[in-house]
């Protein structure tokens, strides 16, 4: 949560939401890798 210090109003926020929601769907979509 140190990203909301660096003063966002929502648009790192944004990118944080978008980029764990690739990251879960890619884990997801390849489970073969782990």
């Amino acid at each position: 949560m140190q990203l909301n210090r660096r003063g966002g109003k929502g648009r790192e926020n944004r990118v944080s939401a978008f980029v764990i929601s690739t990251s879960v769907h890619f884990v997801n979509s390849v489970p073969n890798i782990r």
